[in-house]
């Protein structure tokens, strides 16, 4: 694709199959570079949000993991008061959620490798905040 950079507009190239009546022949109903749909800047700035708001959702969208984040609100925890907390969801799922937690950068181990205490770093802190802030939300609209 080349980019016209006097209207900010991507312009697609020529199809090399555009024979005598068909797309870009020219004849009536045919359908130039005029007629194209563009991308405009304004659209590449909602699309790119809207691809980091697709990556955000994504770091937390397994079952458990909102509910990891919220029981660590209240401070560091083993994982074995997580699972207490969190009507105890199989070992290997908790330490799959928080190994991705982890990889996120949502949630830190703490200690001794024996017992760790898992943690919410300061952008996990500031997820659980607006999933707290989501569930109120939720809670008060009419059903």
């Amino acid at each position: 694709m080349s980019v016209t950079k006097a209207d900010n507009v991507d312009t697609p190239p020529a199809r090399a199959d555009a024979g005598a009546g068909g797309p870009g022949a020219g004849g009536p109903g045919a359908v130039g570079a005029a007629d194209r749909p563009t991308i405009h800047a304004a659209n590449r700035e909602a699309l790119a949000a809207w691809c980091d708001l697709s990556r955000a959702v994504e770091s937390f969208r397994a079952r458990w993991k909102p509910s990891i984040l919220m029981a660590l609100t209240d401070g560091p925890r083993p994982m074995s008061d997580l699972r207490a907390a969190l009507t105890a969801p199989a070992k290997r799922v908790l330490v799959r959620a928080l190994r991705e937690l982890e990889a996120d950068r949502l949630v830190e181990r703490r200690g001794p490798e024996a017992r760790p205490l898992y943690a919410l770093t300061a952008d996990g802190a500031a997820l659980a905040r607006l999933l707290s802030d989501l569930a109120s939300w939720e809670g008060g609209r009419a059903p």
